[in-house]
This record gives structure tokens, sequence and C-alpha cells, in this order.
């Protein structure tokens, strides 16, 4: 009896295959599907952050690259605007920039400076500064990778510790410091903060490890902190994780492509993931595909594809840097 029903069992197993093969299939499917609703189908979001009196956006790292180009992307579509930055030079340039975007539309854009991998920095005082506004967008895009080919055990501890400043602890303690007053503005309509991450958070990527660890901490302090609102707060306030691929800034000069958008072309899909109601969204179409073909392979294929992209992108900041 033992005999035959193991014989039995046998029979019936590959009656399973079909099922796992279907259930794959509509897992793929479904994977496309949410892909054409999300980068091509999906209604604005952002419009649903354009509430209260005055809405304004808060950008950090907001003088250079995607900082920048969202900051112009936002004020055309009628955002007030907080900015932040460590030069007053390249601020007051930023400033004039993004107004002469929407010239005619009586729109506000205020700034701060803060060198950002300094360790005595008021956050409560900065906060302080712009308590009475209507914040419903606060990004925190500022950021440093500083690619190197050093092992870490050969590299500067300051400048480990600056990376590490600037892509968690910054981000962590100027969000904490708005915090009372994005509830408040949570009252009249949802409020957003976003923290632009990078996929080398998710995949091996050599010569930035301080860069991909930071990055990958932003990524669960931002999954955590979503849902420490939900429990303790019940506010209508969430954040976002923005996994960002390679985009061509003033600070990463690279060649422009498909796989490599310049930042004025990123900041177009970043802005429209806004408000999507994601806690985690990878807004460029391409970075999207690439993101899901690198991470559905065996992970000793991953690696040594990433590394030798990454290698390919050092040597092109190497030769840029030699430029000058």
């Amino acid at each position: 009896m033992a005999l035959e029903s193991k014989i039995l069992e046998l029979k019936n197993l590959p009656a399973i295959f079909p099922l796992l093969g279907l259930l794959l299939t509509l897992y793929y499917v479904w994977g496309v599907l949410d892909f054409i609703w999300f980068h091509y189908l999906r209604p604005k979001s952002w419009t649903r952050l354009l509430h209260g009196t005055r809405p304004y956006a808060l950008i950090t790292g907001a003088t250079d690259g995607i900082g920048r180009s969202a900051a112009k992307e936002l004020y055309a579509k009628g955002f007030n605007l907080i900015l932040h930055g460590r030069s007053g030079e390249k601020m007051r340039r930023t400033v004039e920039e993004v107004k002469a975007v929407n010239p005619t539309g009586g729109l506000d854009v205020k700034y701060f400076i803060t060198d950002v991998g300094r360790l005595d920095i008021d956050f409560g005082a900065i906060a302080g500064q712009f308590e009475g506004l209507n914040i419903t967008l606060f990004v925190n895009n500022v950021g440093a990778s500083f690619p190197t080919n050093k092992m870490i055990d050969r590299s500067d501890e300051d400048f480990i510790t600056n990376i590490l400043n600037i892509n968690t602890r910054f981000p962590f303690f100027i969000t904490r410091a708005f915090l009372p007053y994005l509830r408040r503005n949570s009252q009249s309509g949802p409020v957003e903060v976003v923290f632009i991450g990078s996929i080398a958070g998710d995949v091996t990527v050599p010569f930035v490890s301080p860069y991909a660890g930071s990055k990958a901490l932003t990524k669960r302090v931002s999954r955590i902190l979503h849902a420490d609102e939900r429990v303790l707060s019940k506010s209508n306030l969430s954040f976002v994780y923005a996994n960002v691929g390679v985009v061509q800034t003033g600070s990463l000069r690279v060649g422009t492509s498909l796989a490599q958008p310049h930042s004025d072309d990123y900041a177009r899909h970043l802005v429209e993931s806004f408000g999507s109601g994601r806690r985690v969204v990878i807004p460029h179409p391409v970075h999207h595909v690439l993101y899901a073909i690198v991470t559905g392979m065996p992970e000793a294929l991953c690696d040594y594809i990433v590394s030798a992209e990454a290698r390919s992108l050092f040597r092109e900041i190497e030769e840029d840097k030699k430029k000058g």
C-alpha cells in the first residue's frame, strides 16, 4: 500500500507544473501591464499635492542636476518652491533659471544655504523659518557618491564619513525637523516625502560602497517611516523611495543615452511619479526595464554584468576629470 501511494503521488506530481507555469506567466504579465499603466496610462498624480493655500515643494540639493531640473519642472506646474543649496552664488543662478520657466506665474521661490556635510547643523532652526508655509511635497534629493577605486580600508575616514553624512544623516534629520509641519499640512490633503535613492543600493556596484550602502539604508528607513506614520499617527503623510539609475548631471558628466538620460529629461519622469501612492518607484521607464532584468538574473550573472558596466562608467568619469 505504501508503494502504491508513492506511485500515485508521483503520477499527480506533473499536474503541479502547469499550475506553477500558469502562476509564473500571470506574474510576469501582471508586471508588464503594471509597467505600462504606471509609465504611460496612469492619470497625473502630482496634482494631488497641489492643495491648500499656496502649496510649496521643498527640494534639497537643488542647485545642480536632478534637484535643479525637478525645481524647474515643479515651478512650471504651479508649485511654490523652497530650495536648498550649499553655495549662495549657485543658488542665485538657480533661482533665476527657475523663475524664467514661469515668469508670469506669480509663484514664490525661497531658499536656504547649508553645508550638508557639517555635524553642527541646527535642523530645528532651518525648519522654523518655514513653519507657516503649506509644504505638500518634500524631496530629499541631496546626495554624493564620489566613485573611487580604493578599497574601503584604504579610503580616508573623513571621506567615508562625509558621504554617509550627506546621504543618510542630513536627509533623516532635515525630514525629522519638518515632520510636525508636514503632518499639519496633510490635514487638507496628501503630503509626500520623497527620498531620491539609487539602484546601486539594490545591486552590487563597485567603486561606490559607502554610497550604495547609504542608499540601501535610506530605502529601508523610508519604508519604516511610512509604516510608523500609518500606525502611530494615521496622518495623510506618505514616504516614497525613488530608485534612480545613471543620470547625466553637473557632477556626473557622462554621455546621454536611453539608459543615461539628462537630468532635465529625468526630472519630467520623476515629477510624474509624485503622488502615485506607491512606496517605491522607478520613475524612468528604461531604468525600470533594466532594473527588472538585472534583479531577475541569477546573482552571479547580475554581479558580472553590473561590475562590467560600472568599470566602463568609472573609466568615463575618470577621463572626464582629466579633461577638466
